[in-house]
């Protein structure tokens, strides 16, 4: 990160924008550094923390594993996988179904009103809220 100021590198740090020897430390310390009166941000990454970061994310790796072998109540994740493929495969067979139904009521209906009703898509979604709202009701 390059600032144009030290107030702007303490500011954006979230400190004391008055604290000019904060960026002293900063420069000894080798995190700042001063090229062509612009002050470069570069914090440094300490080793330990690599460690810890490295070891917390090897564990969450293996909760994972162990939580992909396992799934629900002990289903398999295939077997997840296999009933959610055929779930979806059913949901739109089942959309695509009743896209049709409306289609052949829409077609049926309009020349029975002699093209009094609306548009096909204005006729769906009257439909489908209708639908909705009755649904709202059995619940």
């Amino acid at each position: 990160m390059e600032f144009s100021t030290q107030r702007d590198l303490l500011e954006y740090l979230g400190k004391n924008p008055d604290d000019r020897k904060l960026v002293q430390r900063l420069m000894a310390k080798g995190e700042v550094r001063k090229e062509w009166g612009i002050y470069i941000y570069e914090p440094q990454v300490k080793v330990k923390d690599l460690y810890s970061e490295i070891n917390q994310l090897k564990e969450k790796i293996s909760q994972l594993e162990d939580n992909a072998k396992t799934f629900g109540g002990g289903w398999d994740y295939n077997e997840a996988k296999v009933q959610w493929e055929y779930w979806e495969r059913q949901t739109r067979r089942y959309a695509d179904y009743l896209e049709k139904v409306i289609s052949v009521t829409y077609d049926r209906v309009k020349p029975m009103l002699w093209n009094k009703i609306e548009e096909k898509s204005e006729f769906r979604e009257h439909i489908l809220e209708e639908v909705k709202a009755l649904s709202k009701y059995k619940e």
